[in-house]
């Protein structure tokens, strides 16, 4: 016999319309109800690997009568903020800090429900740094390369001109030796995931 209660499942998004009806010989009476599925998902994205002090967001549009938010969770610091918070590809700034890495959650809602999901920016930004910016005299055919150490990242020494054996390629203060007469050019790589920065150091 039908039930004058019943579970629904596999509602479409929005409104679907139910209609009850009573018989009674030929005789009838209906009433239609109104169940909105406001169920909404939310996607904010990769977590996103910056090289300066901010980067653009890449949340999904919601669908046609949701909204979307992006607000800050908990971080390091208190000057990040996100302009246009309700757009999709809103904008963080304030990443100040080398390796500085905030949380961020974009939140889409519909009526009475929600969704959400975090992500993390971080700023991986590296400098390469020179102790002596060159070029650098030298009487013989060795010579320590002189570069700082790396606040983020790993580096590389590379030749790009002249010869020269370098004893330890991702050391910043490597001994290089066998240098040619005349010009010689050594680069100095630092990287982080997405992020690099280089500087070339002479020796003559």
């Amino acid at each position: 016999f039908p039930s004058h209660d019943r579970t629904i499942t596999n509602l479409g998004v929005g409104s679907n319309i139910f209609r009850w009806t009573v018989r009674s010989g030929s005789c009838s009476a209906v009433s239609d109800v109104v169940v909105l599925n406001n169920s909404v998902t939310s996607d904010g994205g990769s977590d996103i690997s910056t090289c300066s002090s901010a980067a653009f967001l890449d949340a999904k549009t919601p669908v046609s009568g949701s909204t979307g938010l992006w607000s800050k969770l908990g971080g390091l610091g208190n000057g990040v903020s996100v302009t246009n918070a309700s757009s999709p590809n809103a904008i963080v700034t304030g990443l100040t800090g080398i390796g500085e890495s905030q949380a961020l959650r974009w939140t889409v809602s519909r009526g009475n429900c929600t969704s959400y999901k975090d992500i993390v920016v971080t700023n991986n930004s590296v400098v390469s740094t020179l102790l002596n910016a060159g070029p650098i005299p030298v009487c013989t055919d060795e010579v320590v390369l002189t570069a700082s150490k790396p606040m983020l990242g790993s580096g590389i020494w590379k030749q790009i001109k002249g010869t020269g054996l370098i004893a330890e390629p991702s050391v910043y203060n490597s001994n290089v030796t066998s240098l040619s007469r005349g010009s010689n050019l050594f680069e100095w790589e630092v990287v982080e995931k997405n992020c690099s920065s280089k500087s070339t150091l002479g020796i003559v």
